[in-house]
C-alpha cells in the first residue's frame, strides 16, 4: 500500500502544499492545462490514508472542478457538464469514493469492510467509480477532446 511507502509522509505534505496552492489560482484556466496530472494524482491518492489526507485529496479534487466550472467557459470546455459534474461530486457516492461520509457539518472516514480484503475490493470499485466520473469531467474539459 502507499501509505506503507517510506515516502508516505512527503507524500501527504506535498498534497497539503497543492490543495493550499488550489485556492487561489493566478489563472482559472491553469487547472486545464494540468488536469491530467491533477487527475491521475488523485486517482492515486483516493481513499488511502488517514481522515486528514483523505480530506485533503477531496478538497483538491473540488476545488479543481470549481475553477473550472466557475472559469469563463471556452468553446472548448462543457461549462454545463462541468456544472453539474460539480454538483454530482457533492453525493454520498463520490465522497465515498474517496473513503467520506458527510457527517453534520464535516467529512469523516467511511467505515471500512470488516476484512482486509474486503476493505481492498471495496476500495478498488471506488477508484473504478472515481476513475469513470473523472473521465467525464476531461472530456468536458478537454481543450481538444477528439485528441484524448
Amino acid at each position: 500500500m502507499l501509505d506503507q511507502n517510506p515516502a508516505w509522509n512527503e507524500i501527504c505534505v506535498l498534497a497539503r502544499i497543492n490543495l493550499m496552492l488550489s485556492f487561489t489560482p493566478a489563472n482559472p484556466l491553469g487547472a486545464q492545462l494540468f488536469l491530467p496530472e491533477l487527475i491521475h494524482i488523485i486517482t492515486l491518492l483516493v481513499g488511502i490514508g488517514p481522515t486528514l489526507v483523505r480530506q485533503t485529496i477531496y478538497g483538491l479534487f473540488i476545488n479543481l472542478l470549481q475553477s473550472m466550472a466557475s472559469s469563463k467557459a471556452t468553446d472548448e470546455m462543457n461549462a454545463t457538464t462541468l456544472q453539474q459534474a460539480l454538483d454530482k461530486a457533492q453525493l454520498p457516492v463520490i465522497m465515498g469514493c474517496f473513503g467520506l461520509v458527510q457527517l453534520g457539518s464535516g467529512l469523516e472516514s467511511l467505515d471500512e469492510g470488516n476484512s482486509k480484503e474486503d476493505a481492498e475490493n471495496s476500495r478498488l470499485d471506488r477508484v473504478e467509480t472515481l476513475a469513470k466520473f473523472m473521465g467525464e469531467i476531461l472530456l468536458a474539459a478537454a481543450p481538444s477532446p477528439g485528441k484524448l
